[in-house]
């Protein structure tokens, strides 16, 4: 007769301790260790002066209005940028897109979009 164990083989029970050990260990790397380094710098800079209380002693008091202006006037400069650029890209991919959309369906019409991707002055 064939007898019958209903216990985990020994090789099943050590991979399972295994597996929850790396668990264990993947969790506190990837967790624990920044955790600690956080409160490691907290410690590190309780009670000086930093950067961040300098920047924040700029934006406050008098001269606050101006550094919102330039703050303010650096963002729509970097949007305006920003804009000419992407515009200059998709003329620059205008033509690329149009041949490749033309070889998948020749039968394909036009969205009539300029080549900067804006819509057809003649739809306004």
């Amino acid at each position: 007769m064939s007898e019958r164990n209903d216990n985990p083989a020994p090789s099943t029970f050590a991979f399972f301790m295994a597996d929850r050990i790396y668990s264990l260990l993947a969790l506190l790397i990837r967790v624990g260790i920044p955790a600690w380094m956080v409160v490691r710098v907290f410690e590190e800079i309780a009670g000086k002066a930093t950067l961040a209380s300098v920047a924040i002693g700029f934006f406050q008091g008098d001269n606050a209005a101006r550094w919102y202006l330039l703050v303010l006037v650096l963002v729509v400069i970097w949007a305006l940028l920003e804009r000419r650029l992407r515009k200059r890209k998709t003329r620059s991919f205008h033509r690329r897109i149009k041949s490749l959309e033309k070889l998948r369906d020749s039968n394909r019409t036009s969205s009539m979009l300029t080549e900067a991707g804006d819509t057809n002055p003649m739809d306004k």
